[in-house]
C-alpha cells in the first residue's frame, strides 16, 4: 500500500515544470532523509535524458545519503553513456558480479570495460602525458593574444577529443569564443553532432562559421550536409511581416520622445563606461558626459579622458569591442589593468551587476573584486553573495531604472490600435522562458487579441532560436534602435517574461514598458511582483486570455497610467543613480520640487482635496496671501477650486509629467464630469489650457508679477490623462461612509470619504459573496494584486469587497483605500486605530462580522484570485448545498507550483465530498494545510463558529482552516485554481524573519495544542506532522534570522517547541540536538547547529 501511494505521489512531480522546480518540491515534500534519497534517485532516473548532469548530481547525493549497489550500478552505466569510462569503471568495480543478472546489465558492463581498456591503452601509447586542464592553464599563463590563445586551445581540444571528449568540447568552445574561425566552428559543430544527433541544435550554433573545406572524411561531409539542410529549413518571413512596422508606425510629425525634461538637472559627473550599447543608451542623458572606453584606449584612458567614475557593466560585451571578458585573454587583462589604474589614481570604480544576466556571476566576479564599489539589485541573496565574494569592495544596491528622455508616455493612446507585443528572442534551451511566452501568446491568439512578435534574432536565427511554427506568422524583424521606445505606444500590452537566464533584464524591460504607458503581462516571478505589483501574471493560456479580455478599455487605461506613476515616482535613472552615488560618498541630491496650491479661499472641501494628495512636498495658501517670497520657495504652482474634486494622485501625476516633458504647464484637457468624459487631448503637447483650476505651472517659466496677477502666457504645455480629476457634480451630497450605518462601533468615526453618484444602490444589494481583505501598510499591493484580480471576476458586481485596515500609518495605503471606496459602490472600508495588531487575524475577524454576502472568502492584498475561481466555487456550493467549497492554489516563488488538494486527498479517500467534515482523514493527509484562501464558506457558519482567528499570531490561518474542515460540515473540493500565493513578497509578515515573527509563532501554540488535544488529534499530529513541521519550517526559518535578533529568536523557538515536549517522540537528529542544546542554555550552539544543517554557515 505504501509503495503504491508513494508512486502515485511521485507521479505528481511533473518534469515539464522544469528540473529545478521538481527538485525543490521533492526536497520540501520528503519527510525523512531516507525518503529524500529515494525520491532524488527516482528523479535522477526520470531526468537523465533531459538533464543528464543534474541527474548524475542528485543520484550521487542520493547514494551518499543512502548507499546501495543498485545506485552504484545505475551511476556506473550512466557515466559510461556519456563516455566518462574511468569514472564508470571505478563505480562498477564496487558492484559484485551477482548484481549483473540481466542481459542488458551484462552488455552495459562489457561496453564500459572494453572502452576503459581502449582508453587506457591510448593513454599508455601517448605516454599518458596529456592533461587538458593543466595544459590549458599553461596557455593562459603565457598571456597570448586572443588569436594565439584560440589556436593553442583548438590544438589541445583536437588532441584530447578521443580520450576526454567532454573536456575537448569545452576547450574548443573557448577557442571558438576567442578565434571565431571557420575551421574551429566546423570542427566543433561536427564533433557535437557526432556525439549525439539529439545535440543537433547545439551544433547549429557553430554552423555560421562552418566551411565544407575543413571537413575531413566522408562522415564529416555527410554530417555537414545534414546540418546545412537543417539550417536552410529555418523559415523566412513574408514581405508583409518584414514591412509591418514601417506600415503601422507613422513617424511623420510625431514627437516620439520628450525633449529633455523640466524636473531634473543632469548628474554633474563625467562617466567612463565599459559596457554595451543598451546600457550606453540608457545612461547617456543622465550625466554630464558618458564616454565609451574601447579596449584599444584602455591603457591611456585615464590620461586621455578626465572622468570622475568608471562604470563597468558586462552583459556579453556585445557592441562594445570588449569580447570574451568572461574568459582568460587579452580583453580581460586590459580591463583589469584599467581598473587597477583607476584605483591607483583614486578614481571610483563601479561594477554594476544590477544590469547583469543571471548565471554570469562566476565569469565576471573577478572584475567586481577589483572595483571599489559593487552595485547589485536589492535581492538579499545577491547582496550576500557579493559581500562574501568581494570582501574588499563596498556592496551597494540599486533598483531597476530607465531613461525618461526615451521611455515616456508622450503620444500613448487611450486605446492603442493593437493589443499585445513582445520584443525579444526565443531560446529553446530556456524552458521557463518558452513556457511563459507560449502561455501568453496562446492566450492572446485564443482570445482574439492582435499579437505582434519582434524577433531579436531574425534573420540570423539558429536552430532552437526560431519562434515555433504556431507563432512564426505573428513575427516581424527586430525593432530598429531608433524606434525601440515608440513601438510600445502602438500596443495596449507589452510582454516581459522572467526566466533564470533573464536575470535583472526582465525588471529593466518591465520598468521601461511601464514608463511608456504599457500594461505589462508576465509569467509568475517573485522579483517582478515585488517591484511592480500592477504587472499581470499568468502561467496558463486560459488565464492569459482572461487577463487580456476581462478588463474594459477604461480600466485598462487606468492601469496603464498606474504603471506610468509607479515608474516615474520610483525608478527614473536620475533618482536611482543619484541615490546610489550618494551612498558612495558623492555630494548629490535630487531635490523634490515643492508645490504651492492656491485657491480663492480655503474651504473645507479644498482643504480635504489638498490633504488627500499623495505628493509630499506641498503647501496650501489663499490667493490673497500669495507673495513673491512664497513663490521663491516653490517650483510648481497649482490652483484648486470647489468646482472640482482632486483625487489622491492628482498632484503626483501632474508633477511627474515635468519629468518627461519640458513643458511650462501641465493641464487636464480631459476629465470626468457629471455629464461624462469631457473630451480633450491626453498625453500630447498643447498650446492652451481650459482652466487655471485643472492646470499646474512651472514657476521659473513665468514672471513673478504675472503669477501674482494670475497671468500665465505660454503655448508650451502638455495635456495629461483624464484620471484623478472630477467635477463636483459627480459627488454624492453629504458624507459617504466606509462603515455603514448598521455597524458603526462605539467611539469610531465615520470615514469622511466622498463617493461618486450612482453607486449608492450597491449598499442595498444582496451580494452572492463577501471577500474579506485585511490591509496593513500595503495599499500598492492591494490595488495592483488583490483588487485588480477581483475586477477580472465574472462575479465582481455581485461581490461585496470588505477592506479592513488593521491600523495603517502609510499615507499611500490610506489613499488607495479612499480611492477604491469612492469609486466602487461594492467596497466597504473599516479602519482600526493606527498601530496594527501584528497579523491578519483581527481584520479577518472584523470582516466576518461585517459580511452580508451569502458566502464568504478570504483574500490577502498581496495575492490574486485567478481562473474565475470564485464563480466556480459559487456554482459548486450552490449546486451541492455545501457549507464549504474548496479548490487549489498556486505558489509563486522562484517558479510556480500547484498545491493540488484533490490529488492529495485522492491518496486516502475515494471521492472529494465529506458529509461530516474531514476530521477522520486529516491524520492520513499528514495534516494537510488547506489554505484558508481557497475556501468559500457559508456566512452563517463563520458568524456562528465557536473558534476565531487568534490575533497577533502567525500560522493562525492554518489552525483556523483545520478547525473549519474538522467541523461537522458538508465540504466539497473542486479541481480549480482559486488563488495565487506570492511566497516571496518582501512586506509579508510570513517572510519577515525576526524575533517578532517567532514571538507571533509562539503566541498560537497553546491554542493549537489545546485544540489538537481536545479533538483527539494530538497523538496523530505528533506522529505524522510535528517533527517535519518543526524541522523543515520552524528551524529552517530560524536559519535565516537577523543576527541582532538571534538569541531572542532561539529562545522563542525553544519555547514554541517546548509546548509539545511531553509528547515528542525523540526522533529527528536536528530537532533532538536543538532541544538538548537549548535546555542547557547553549543558544549560540543551537543556532549554529541549525545554520550548519541548512547550509547557512
Amino acid at each position: 500500500m505504501f509503495a503504491s501511494i508513494k508512486n502515485k505521489f511521485k507521479s505528481s512531480y511533473d518534469l515539464t515544470r522544469g528540473f529545478e522546480a521538481v527538485e525543490r518540491s521533492i526536497r520540501q515534500d520528503s519527510s525523512s532523509r531516507d525518503e529524500l534519497a529515494d525520491n532524488l534517485f527516482w528523479l535522477a532516473k526520470k531526468s537523465f535524458y533531459v538533464a543528464r548532469y543534474d541527474s548524475l548530481r542528485i543520484a550521487e547525493e542520493s547514494y551518499f545519503i543512502a548507499p546501495s549497489k543498485k545506485k552504484l550500478k545505475w551511476l556506473g552505466f550512466r557515466f559510461g553513456d556519456i563516455k566518462m569510462f574511468i569514472t564508470a569503471k571505478s563505480l562498477l568495480s564496487q558492484v559484485s558480479d551477482s548484481c549483473f543478472k540481466t542481459k542488458y546489465d551484462r552488455e552495459k558492463l562489457e561496453y564500459v570495460n572494453e572502452n576503459y581498456d581502449i582508453l587506457m591503452s591510448q593513454k599508455t601509447l601517448s605516454g599518458n602525458s596529456l592533461n587538458p586542464a593543466a595544459e590549458e592553464q599553461k596557455l593562459y599563463a603565457r598571456k597570448l593574444s586572443d588569436a594565439a590563445l584560440a589556436k593553442g586551445l583548438f590544438s589541445l581540444a583536437k588532441k584530447s577529443f578521443e580520450t576526454a571528449p567532454d573536456e575537448s568540447l569545452r576547450l574548443a568552445q573557448k577557442a571558438f569564443a576567442y578565434g571565431n574561425s571557420e575551421e574551429i566552428g566546423t570542427w566543433l559543430g561536427l564533433r557535437i553532432y557526432e556525439r549525439s544527433v539529439s545535440m543537433m541544435k547545439s551544433s547549429m550554433e557553430y554552423l555560421p562559421k562552418a566551411d565544407e573545406s575543413f571537413c575531413s572524411g566522408t562522415d564529416d561531409l555527410r554530417a555537414f550536409a545534414s546540418l546545412k539542410k537543417l539550417e536552410s529549413g529555418v523559415p523566412k518571413m513574408t514581405e508583409e511581416q518584414v514591412s509591418w512596422l514601417k506600415k503601422n508606425l507613422k513617424t511623420d510629425n510625431q514627437e516620439l520622445n520628450a525633449p529633455k525634461n523640466k524636473y531634473y538637472d543632469v548628474i554633474p559627473l563625467r562617466i567612463a563606461l565599459v559596457g554595451d550599447d543598451d546600457f550606453m543608451v540608457t545612461v547617456k542623458d543622465l550625466f554630464s558626459e558618458v564616454i565609451r572606453v574601447s579596449p584599444d584606449e584602455s591603457a591611456s584612458a585615464c590620461d586621455k579622458y578626465s572622468f570622475d567614475c568608471l562604470f563597468i557593466t558586462l552583459h556579453d560585451g556585445k557592441d562594445s569591442g570588449w569580447n570574451n571578458l568572461g574568459q582568460e585573454g587579452e580583453s580581460r587583462r586590459k580591463l583589469l589593468s584599467l581598473i587597477d589604474e583607476c584605483n591607483v589614481r583614486n578614481i571610483p570604480t563601479f561594477f554594476i551587476s544590477a544590469y547583469q544576466v543571471s548565471g554570469e556571476h562566476d565569469d565576471f566576479v573577478g572584475y567586481a573584486r577589483k572595483c571599489r564599489y559593487v552595485v547589485t539589485s536589492r535581492r538579499r541573496d545577491e547582496i550576500r553573495r557579493y559581500v562574501k565574494d568581494c570582501r574588499s569592495s563596498v556592496v551597494l544596491s540599486m533598483d531597476p531604472f530607465f531613461n525618461p528622455v526615451l521611455c515616456n508616455p508622450v503620444n500613448c493612446l487611450k486605446s492603442a490600435p493593437f493589443d499585445v507585443f513582445h520584443a525579444g528572442e526565443w531560446d529553446g534551451k530556456d524552458k521557463r522562458l518558452c513556457d511563459g511566452l507560449s502561455a501568453i501568446f496562446n492566450g492572446a491568439i485564443g482570445s482574439g487579441k492582435s499579437l505582434r512578435i519582434f524577433d531579436a534574432n531574425y534573420p540570423e536565427n539558429r536552430y532552437g532560436r526560431t519562434f515555433p511554427e504556431e507563432f512564426f506568422g505573428f513575427c516581424s524583424p527586430k525593432v530598429p534602435d531608433s524606434l525601440r521606445y515608440a513601438v510600445p505606444k502602438l500596443f495596449n500590452w507589452g510582454v516581459a517574461v522572467d526566466s533564470p537566464a533573464a536575470g535583472e533584464d526582465v525588471l529593466q524591460k518591465t520598468v521601461s514598458l511601464s514608463a511608456c504607458g504599457s500594461a505589462v503581462i508576465s509569467n509568475y516571478g517573485s522579483e517582478v511582483n515585488n517591484y511592480f505589483p500592477n504587472v499581470r501574471m499568468t502561467g496558463e493560456a486560459s488565464e492569459a486570455g482572461r487577463i487580456l479580455t476581462a478588463t474594459d478599455e477604461e480600466r485598462l487605461y487606468a492601469g496603464r497610467m498606474v504603471n506610468v506613476r509607479t515608474a516615474y515616482s520610483k525608478y527614473t535613472g536620475f533618482e536611482q543613480f543619484a541615490g546610489m552615488l550618494k551612498k558612495a560618498g558623492f555630494d548629490l541630491n535630487v531635490s523634490v520640487p515643492r508645490v504651492l496650491v492656491v485657491c480663492e479661499s480655503i474651504t473645507d472641501g479644498i482643504r480635504k482635496s489638498f490633504e488627500r494628495q499623495t505628493y509630499p512636498q506641498k503647501q496650501l495658501t489663499a490667493y490673497a496671501d500669495l507673495t513673491e517670497r512664497l513663490l521663491e520657495k516653490h517650483k510648481v504652482i497649482a490652483w484648486f477650486s470647489d468646482d472640482f474634486l482632486y483625487e489622491e494622485f492628482y498632484l503626483e501625476d501632474m508633477v511627474n509629467a515635468f519629468k518627461y516633458t519640458h513643458a511650462s504647464f501641465v493641464t487636464k484637457d480631459s476629465y470626468m464630469s457629471g455629464k461624462g468624459l469631457v473630451q480633450g487631448k491626453e498625453h500630447a503637447y498643447t498650446g492652451s489650457y481650459k482652466s487655471l483650476y485643472n492646470t499646474v505651472f512651472w514657476i521659473d517659466d513665468f514672471a513673478p508679477g504675472d503669477i501674482l496677477n494670475g497671468i500665465y502666457n505660454s503655448d508650451n504645455g502638455y495635456a495629461a490623462d483624464h484620471f484623478n480629476l472630477l467635477t463636483s457634480d459627480l459627488i454624492q451630497d453629504g458624507i459617504g461612509h466606509g462603515i455603514t450605518a448598521r455597524d458603526v462601533p462605539c467611539g469610531a468615526e465615520c470615514l469622511d470619504v466622498p463617493r461618486l453618484k450612482g453607486i449608492s444602490d450597491y449598499e442595498k444589494k444582496e451580494y452572492k459573496i463577501s471577500v474579506i481583505i485585511p490591509v496593513y501598510n500595503n495599499g500598492y499591493l492591494l490595488y495592483g494584486k488583490a483588487f485588480a484580480s477581483l475586477l477580472r471576476s465574472s462575479l465582481f458586481d455581485d461581490t461585496e469587497v470588505i477592506l479592513v485596515d488593521d491600523g495603517s500609518s502609510d499615507f499611500n495605503t490610506l489613499a488607495v483605500e479612499d480611492y477604491l471606496l469612492r469609486n466602487y459602490g461594492n467596497v466597504i472600508l473599516y479602519r482600526f486605530p493606527v498601530g496594527g495588531s501584528g497579523s491578519a487575524s483581527r481584520p479577518r475577524n472584523k470582516g466576518v462580522e461585517l459580511a452580508s454576502g451569502k458566502y464568504v472568502a478570504f483574500l490577502d492584498p498581496d495575492d490574486e484570485a485567478v481562473s474565475d475561481g470564485y464563480a466556480c466555487l459559487y456554482a459548486d456550493i450552490e449546486s451541492g448545498n455545501y457549507d464549504i467549497s474548496a479548490g487549489n492554489h498556486l505558489v509563486c516563488a522562484d517558479g510556480v507550483r500547484r498545491a493540488d488538494n484533490r490529488e492529495r486527498i485522492s491518496l486516502v479517500h475515494e471521492d472529494f465530498f465529506f458529509e461530516h467534515g474531514m476530521k477522520d482523514i486529516l491524520p492520513e493527509l499528514k495534516f494537510l494545510a488547506v489554505r484558508l484562501h481557497v475556501l468559500l464558506i457559508r456566512r452563517e457558519v463563520l458568524q456562528n463558529f465557536s473558534h476565531h482567528q487568534i490575533e497577533g499570531a502567525v500560522g493562525q490561518d492554518t489552525l483556523y482552516s483545520w478547525q473549519l474542515l474538522c467541523s461537522d460540515l458538508r465540504i466539497h473540493f473542486i479541481d480549480r485554481d482559486i488563488q495565487v500565493y506570492y511566497a516571496d513578497v518582501e512586506s509579508s509578515v510570513t517572510n519577515a524573519v525576526s524575533s517578532g515573527y517567532f514571538r507571533k509563532l509562539l503566541r498560537i501554540q497553546e491554542a493549537k495544542f489545546n485544540w489538537l488535544n481536545d479533538s483527539g488529534l494530538l497523538d496523530d499530529f505528533m506522529d505524522k506532522k510535528y517533527n517535519r513541521y518543526s524541522t523543515e519550517y520552524v528551524l529552517k526559518k530560524l536559519s535565516n534570522v537577523n543576527p541582532e535578533d538571534a538569541e531572542e529568536s532561539v529562545k522563542a523557538v525553544f519555547n514554541t517547541l517546548s509546548v509539545y515536549c511531553d509528547h515528542y517522540n525523540g526522533q529527528g537528529d536536528l530537532l533532538r540536538a536543538y532541544l538538548f542544546l537549548c535546555k542547557n542554555k547553549r543558544y549560540t550552539d543551537a543556532l549554529n547547529t541549525v545554520k550548519l544543517y541548512f547550509g547557512k554557515c
